[in-house]
């Protein structure tokens, strides 16, 4: 099986670079906000799992050496605990969202931009290629960049932070 020319590391960058570069001319605003909600979501879900152990050392721990346990403060830490994950369940919705919206924004002028270029191309080019493969360029690899603006892309970005 050949492999195709775009296969080296550093066309994978160029076309990667290419990618954002697009996102970013169609809604910079939605880019850059559901850039930081990532990060959010990234933060808080890192912050609660450190929390997690506090509350356990410093609030549960001390509670059962006591007779008359003041669960108080245990009760402010378990609010504070549930507002970090509500922030991260809250964020990681909003990025979600938002970079559904854009891939589906990305996909409409992909093809749109497609759709134009193909108006222009000489009847020759029909004849060389198959029906098939030009609508296999117009479903599939469109589908497949749509895919992999509102999923890949995110979930890399976050699990890069999270690490």
């Amino acid at each position: 099986m050949e492999k195709s020319k775009n296969q080296t590391k550093g066309s994978r960058t160029k076309i990667l670079l290419r990618l954002l570069k697009l996102v970013n001319s169609t809604s910079p605003w939605m880019l850059i906000v559901s850039m930081i909600t990532i990060v959010l979501a990234a933060a808080s879900n890192v912050i609660g799992s450190l929390f997690i152990e506090r509350l356990i050392n410093n609030y549960i721990v001390p509670l059962t050496k006591e007779k008359v346990p003041n669960y108080g403060p245990l009760a402010t830490a378990i609010a504070v605990m549930f507002g970090i994950y509500a922030i991260g369940f809250l964020s990681n919705y909003l990025f979600n969202m938002l970079m559904g919206i854009l891939a589906q924004k990305v996909q409409y002028r992909v093809r749109n931009e497609m759709f134009v270029h193909m108006e222009s191309l000489p009847i020759s080019y029909f004849d060389q290629n198959e029906f098939g493969d030009i609508m296999s360029r117009y479903t599939n690899d469109i589908d497949t960049l749509m895919q992999m603006i509102s999923q890949s892309i995110p979930q890399f970005t976050n699990s890069a932070l999270s690490l």
